[in-house]
């Protein structure tokens, strides 16, 4: 292998809080690209993975090509369907590696998160290799409350709080190992690999990250999305 690295991208969403009809919100358009297109070029411009695996809703699976032109891309593009929850979009893509001859370290990310950039990336390779699995996180700027019932339990203390975003970055065997022990346990409905990490009791390292790196979700991310892609380079 070049690169026994395998960027993955969760794009399986279909919008639903975006409040959009006949679009999926990762093909919305931003600077003249889809979403999708500039999540894929930050991760193709680091020329550190052998591959690039996709997740998509299931009707544009096979119709991918007529909205992301992969030959403009270094990488190969892989597109695949992605499963009714998250964990097992990204179960679906840890198998995909394992048909394709495994890989060394994985990275998963919001593909509808296109301000990540190239040294945040590169950074949660090189945190995953050492320690096994990464996160990335920017400490907490509002004060949380844990409740109880309509009356606050506990005002947390901010500054052990993180925002946790993605990419969320690993050692292939040992996330595929979690994901199978989830399953064996019944959890299937986990909505972030760390935690099956953490489940087997092993440590997740921390990665700065910025305030960028929005998660483009509904209609006022989006608008903020075209803010934001006019002050940054990417």
């Amino acid at each position: 292998m070049k690169n026994s690295n395998t960027a993955v991208l969760l794009a399986g969403g279909i919008g639903s809080r975006m409040g959009i009809k006949n679009k999926v919100k990762q093909l919305l358009s931003l600077r003249g690209e889809t979403i999708l297109e500039k999540t894929i070029s930050v991760f193709d411009k680091t020329k550190i993975f052998e591959r690039i695996i996709v997740t998509l809703p299931g009707h544009l699976v096979k119709s991918a090509g007529k909205y992301i032109d992969s030959k403009k891309f270094f990488t190969p593009i892989i597109f695949i369907e992605g499963g009714k929850t998250r964990q097992e979009s990204s179960y679906n893509t840890l198998k995909k590696i394992k048909e394709l001859g495994g890989t060394k370290i994985v990275i998963i990310h919001d593909a509808v998160r296109p301000f990540i950039n190239k040294d945040i990336i590169e950074d949660s390779v090189k945190s995953a290799e050492k320690y096994g699995a990464s996160i990335v996180a920017v400490p907490a700027i509002d004060t949380l409350i844990e409740t109880s019932g309509k009356f606050v339990k506990q005002i947390l203390d901010r500054t052990k709080i993180f925002y946790t975003q993605t990419p969320q970055t690993f050692r292939y065997s040992l996330i595929l190992k979690a994901h199978e022990t989830a399953i064996k346990n019944n959890i299937t409905a986990a909505t972030d690999d760390a935690q099956l990490i953490l489940n087997m009791k092993k440590p997740v390292a921390i990665v700065q990250g910025t305030y960028f790196n929005i998660k483009i979700t509904n209609p006022i991310d989006y608008e903020l999305a075209k803010i934001v892609s006019k002050k940054i380079k990417f």
